[in-house]
């Protein structure tokens, strides 16, 4: 029995011994590395490179490509929807030889030109609403075919006055109305400078401001047209180098002349550069759109007139310095204008700004 109790106590101390044993070495140990690697404690502590060996390197997160939309009005891409679906302004805007140039017409997106009564040309200059304009006009009275065009967009109508015709339409289509000479006058002021009835002006931030207190709906539904990345032909290619549109005489004499350079086409008014007040600098443009519509017929009082809109006609587009002819198309008064090849396939315009001159198929139009 004796000899079996000192065994007992002999297998207890073993299993302690052993314990205070290892964790004295693991201590010695420990205080070694501690010792070796504390020098390259630094080197330790940076961050896996591939030199360290395959396969840990610090992978790269993928690049993403930031969202952008196309802007309905000129296909130009923008950050936000907001932009891409705001709604334009519309402003009926004089040509009279007298008042040149005009202000703010430069930053119009899309412009109509075509007739009024007494031979003259006249503008309807759609904006974007945000564009900053200081001073845009002068603002003239409103035709029903301008009208037309304006509800294709949704817009506010911006006018001083207008023909029996147009003015019916507006109340009759509900169209946003901001007329200078009536309801909306505190949108407008007269420059004092210039000779009344030609002197209404208003900016980008009255007709924001009209447009909120009307409460205009902010966000586009209409159909955008077909844009594509503009693209100067390769040399040797077939080139358009000036468009000439004989419209309403020598005073309103339309040119056009392609810029390779900028891919734009340069704007002649009556002969001349046709400059913007504000800055000084000749109007360009990345689309030249020629729309031949039927001769005009006589509305009787004051020489006004009538323009089709609506149907279908011939149309010739200029871009990238060369010339494509198609088929325009209007199904309805506040329906999209389509441009159409021969084979019914949609003719793109470029990325920016659109000149659409409306031409009565009996006037000239040349190009070289």
């Amino acid at each position: 029995m004796k000899t079996n109790t000192n065994f007992i106590s002999h297998s207890s101390f073993a299993p302690t011994f052993l314990g205070l044993s290892v964790m004295v070495a693991g201590a010695l140990l420990a205080s070694a590395l501690f010792v070796q690697t504390v020098e390259g404690w630094q080197t330790f502590m940076q961050p896996p490179t591939s030199v360290l060996g395959a396969g840990r390197a610090t992978p790269e997160k993928p690049s993403v490509a930031p969202l952008t939309f196309t802007r309905r009005l000129d296909g130009v891409v923008v950050d936000t929807l907001a932009e891409a679906d705001a709604v334009p302004v519309a402003v009926v805007i004089e040509n009279m030889a007298s008042t040149r140039p005009q202000s703010g017409l430069g930053k119009a997106r899309v412009v109509y030109e075509t007739l009024v009564e007494g031979g003259i040309t006249r503008f309807l200059a759609l904006f974007l609403p945000d564009a900053g304009i200081e001073k845009i006009g002068p603002v003239r009275s409103a035709r029903h075919y301008f009208v037309d065009w304006a509800e294709e967009y949704g817009s506010p109508f911006v006018h001083a006055g207008g023909s029996p015709q147009g003015l019916s339409q507006i109340a009759h289509d509900q169209v946003p109305d901001v007329n200078g000479i009536g309801h909306a006058w505190q949108y407008f002021w007269r420059d004092r400078a210039v000779a009344a009835p030609h002197n209404l002006f208003t900016n980008s931030a009255q007709l924001q401001r009209a447009a909120l207190e009307m409460h205009v709906p902010t966000q586009a539904n209409f159909k955008a047209w077909a844009f594509v990345d503009g693209a100067p032909p390769n040399p040797g290619g077939r080139l358009t180098a000036s468009v000439k549109i004989d419209l309403a005489g020598a005073a309103y004499d339309i040119r056009f002349d392609y810029d390779a350079a900028t891919n734009t086409y340069g704007r002649f008014n009556g002969g001349q550069p046709h400059r913007d007040r504000g800055t000084d600098e000749q109007l360009h443009v990345e689309n030249v759109i020629v729309q031949f519509v039927k001769p005009p017929t006589s509305l009787g009082a004051n020489g006004r007139i009538d323009l089709t809109t609506e149907g279908d006609g011939r149309v010739v587009i200029f871009r990238n310095g060369s010339v494509q002819e198609g088929t325009w198309k209007k199904s309805g008064r506040a329906e999209r204008t389509q441009w159409l090849n021969h084979d019914g396939s949609v003719l793109a315009l470029n990325r920016g700004a659109t000149w659409i001159v409306v031409v009565p198929h009996d006037r000239s139009v040349t190009w070289e």
